[in-house]
């Protein structure tokens, strides 16, 4: 692994786990899923890449992080 994918894939983890104490529901493909499954999915995707939806209340207050699968046309 490249020393710079690590790095990437600390950041991000680092990133979700902040989200997730500040009480933000994270889901990947509409299932709840902790922060290392969802770096884990994002840096295996082979055939697309993940895309993050922010979900917010009326107020605009972050309530869910959820990413979803956007297959590359081949």
């Amino acid at each position: 692994m490249k020393k710079s994918e690590n790095m990437n894939k600390k950041m991000l983890k680092s990133e979700l786990k902040l989200y997730e104490k500040q009480g933000v529901v994270l889901k990947l493909e509409d299932q709840k899923m902790s922060p290392k499954e969802i770096v884990r999915a994002c840096f295996a995707a082979e055939e697309g890449s993940y895309m993050r939806d922010y979900v917010c209340d009326e107020d605009g207050e972050l309530k869910m992080l959820c990413f979803n699968l956007i297959r590359e046309n081949k």
